[in-house]
């Protein structure tokens, strides 16, 4: 005890001793708050369904964003892929509602495969830019129609009442017109046929040999012919008037029906009235029995009454407006084609239109015809603009050519193809005036609008003295008209010669004089040979706050054999310089241009030379306006075409050129509103869109992959970790 005691003493101070065992009882007792194997697995359970839920949820608001209700943007420099500023401005001017239908047929038996997928990348182009369209503008509609698929026959059906409403009016017009044609065809019929047997037996005894029995039998043979022929067309006009949307006819052919009529009245109703005609001398012929004249008389002013009344009816329908349905009409038949209307109005653009062929040259260097250009943007664009816009002015390109045409010329001569297609799809009507083959024409035909005269001058030569004479008459007439014009200059020797420039007397009134004697030429060191001399300008500063110049500003635009301008003094126009260059001791404009090496000056110019100059001169109808430039070339299709061809469509290398040239007649015409940026300066081709079965894949890819790929991950590393 005693022991015992003693040692409870000695350990009562000193530190308790480990004991052996002590360790593995712990690990081995069990823990009130420890966790359970399966409390640990629902816990990383949670976690991993949270995980999972996140992921879906992320990514669900990621295809959101990538869907079409969402915003999307454009961080390209130049806004490659943005609308437009002229589009821009279009659409912010609606004040009404525009529904733009893209009827397309998915599938097409007469095509390809290859064909077809090429036309579905191009029909994704377009509903690119109408998804841009719609984005922008809350004024806009957009309705897919696949007229083979018949899960949108409804709407095909609603788009077909809808057209039906909206020319109602032109229809109900060429509806009865051509009624009343056909009920003198059937009038005709019932007239002429039963006269056939009463003139052969008033013809008697008439003698074979008689000068008019030939007559008489070809008049009995046409009277038989009648009847059975206008029944017959009559059955070609029912035909042309019916519709049926199953054969594709929605609409009847009015146009056609009518031309059909048109066409038999003026026949048989010149035949009644060479009939009556002949019927009335033969009335008058003593060699004919009597029985046969007094039977005669008694048909002369019925057949003149027919004969008269069936060519009244065809010059009313000659006198018929052209159908704007036609188009539409022709264009659901073809099932490619995208419409603009509003609840008034209604027009088609054709899908030629909005792809447009290759230029001359871009064909050749493709090496084929199958590379097709987008403008859908330009020509959608114009297109709702000229559904709110009455306004629809005349172009007129004046020149003096030998060729008769400068719209079908070639890249390398006069040719203005290029800039006459982007001004038709404005929306202006661009035709042009020969002067040395046709007299002035008459733009008050089309009346809507300012006109525009762009005069083309020849390139000098001896050979265009005389042309050139009759073209600067037209001009100063223009001139002093107060038309709106647009002209450019070419150097020329006259003034070199101590004559003045016959293209200055024209400009004069403006308050300009072009010194067309005088080149602008830019010296360019050649390293180891002789300088260079250029004469082509390339230009990206133009000057002011001048509606042209604002649109084409930043844009290279080439201006080649460049004059200087001169603003004259005491002039009470308003003018506007839009471009300059400034002299250098490389850049100088020189009369002695046909020598070589070019000559410097021996006094340098200081004042900047002017190469774009806008008029505005009040006259008693409203301020005249003029674009005059100090150069010529600047316009023709070989330099608004020209383009880097490593890219498909070629990016042209001077897209200011053409918005120039359209800017400018835009101005010209008094259509301010319509002066901005074209999608044309914007010309990289859009990134095209997945299609719709891809789109749907790959969004259920992201939204069920990844989590799976997620999980497997997951599942990979827990068996790794055990073993």
């Amino acid at each position: 005890m005693a022991l015992e005691k003693d040692n409870n003493q000695t350990g009562a101070g000193a530190s308790p001793q480990p004991r052996r065992g002590d360790a593995a009882a712990r690990n081995a007792a069990p823990r009130g708050a420890a966790e359970t194997a399966a409390s640990r697995r629902l816990k990383y359970g949670l976690s991993v369904g949270i995980l999972l839920l996140s992921l879906l949820l992320i990514l669900g608001v990621l295809n959101w964003l990538a869907s079409d209700a969402a915003r999307r943007f454009d961080l390209t420099a130049v806004g490659r892929y943005s609308l437009s500023a002229q589009t821009m401005r279009i659409l912010d001017g609606l004040d009404e509602t525009v529904t733009v239908t893209t009827l397309f047929a998915e599938s097409d038996p007469l095509l390809s495969s290859d064909e077809q997928r090429a036309l579905a990348a191009q029909r994704r182009q377009i509903e690119d830019v109408l998804r841009e369209f719609r984005n922008k503008s809350g004024k806009i509609e957009v309705v897919r129609i696949d007229p083979a698929d018949p899960r949108t026959i409804t709407k095909y059906d609603a788009l077909v009442e809808q057209l039906s409403t909206i020319f109602a009016g032109e229809i109900e017009t060429y509806r009865s017109a051509i009624d009343v044609g056909r009920a003198q065809m059937v009038r005709a019929g019932e007239f002429a046929g039963p006269l056939a047997e009463p003139l052969i037996n008033a013809l008697g005894d008439l003698p074979p040999e008689h000068s008019s029995f030939r007559t008489f039998q070809t008049i009995i043979q046409v009277f038989s012919i009648i009847p059975r022929e206008m029944e017959s067309i009559a059955a070609r006009v029912d035909e042309a008037m019916s519709a049926s949307t199953m054969r594709g006819t929605p609409f009847a052919d009015l146009e056609g029906a009518a031309s059909i009529v048109r066409a038999a009245l003026q026949l048989r109703g010149a035949t009644m009235n060479q009939v009556a005609e002949f019927f009335e001398q033969s009335v008058a012929d003593d060699s004919l029995p009597q029985t046969l004249r007094d039977h005669l008389a008694t048909l002369v002013q019925p057949c003149r009454d027919l004969g008269g009344a069936m060519l009244d009816q065809q010059e009313a329908l000659d006198d018929l407006p052209t159908l704007k349905l036609t188009p539409i009409s022709i264009a659901l038949r073809q099932r490619n084609c995208v419409l603009v209307s509003t609840p008034t109005r209604a027009s088609v653009l054709p899908y030629d239109r909005l792809f447009r062929a290759p230029g001359a040259q871009e064909a050749l260097d493709e090496g084929s015809g199958a590379v097709r250009r987008f403008a859908g943007e330009t020509v959608i664009a114009s297109g709702i603009r000229q559904m709110l816009l009455d306004e629809r002015p005349n172009v007129i390109l004046c020149h003096a050519q030998p060729q008769p045409s400068i719209l079908t010329g070639s890249l390398g001569g006069v040719d203005f193809g290029a800039v006459a297609d982007l001004l038709s799809d404005l929306g202006f009507f661009v035709r042009e005036w020969n002067v040395n083959i046709g007299p002035r024409p008459d733009v008050s035909a089309q009346a809507t609008g300012e006109p525009v005269w762009v005069i083309v001058p020849p390139p000098p030569s001896a050979q265009s003295m005389m042309p050139a004479a009759a073209l600067v008459d037209a001009a100063t007439q223009l001139v002093a008209e107060g038309s709106n014009v647009m002209i450019g200059f070419f150097p020329r020797l006259v003034p070199g010669l101590g004559q003045r420039d016959q293209w200055n007397a024209v400009i004069e009134p403006l308050g300009v004089e072009a010194d067309t004697d005088r080149l602008i030429v830019e010296q360019i060191p050649a390293p180891g040979g002789a300088d260079q001399f250029a004469h082509s300008h390339e230009v990206v500063d133009f000057l002011g706050e001048h509606p042209v110049a604002a649109a084409v500003r930043g844009l290279p635009t080439r201006l080649d054999y460049a004059v200087p301008l001169k603003l004259l003094d005491d002039s009470q126009a308003e003018r506007t310089v839009l471009v300059e260059i400034k002299p250098t001791d490389r850049i100088w404009a020189t009369s002695e241009f046909l020598q070589m090496p070019i000559p410097p000056p021996a006094v340098r110019d200081t004042e900047p030379y002017r190469l774009v100059v806008a008029v505005e001169r009040p006259q008693p109808s409203g301020a005249q306006r003029a674009l005059l430039l100090g150069s010529s070339q600047w316009c023709y299709s070989a330099v608004v075409q020209e383009g880097d061809l490593r890219f498909r469509p070629p990016l042209p290398y001077y897209p200011g050129n053409a918005e120039l040239f359209t800017s400018g007649v835009c101005w010209l015409a008094h259509l301010d509103e319509l002066i901005a940026r074209s999608p044309r300066a914007q010309s990289v081709e859009r990134i095209e869109n997945l299609g719709r079965g891809s789109q749907i894949f790959w969004r259920w890819a992201l939204i069920g992959g990844l989590p799976v790929l997620s999980l497997a991950a997951g599942v990979a590393v827990a068996l790794a970790r055990r073993g």
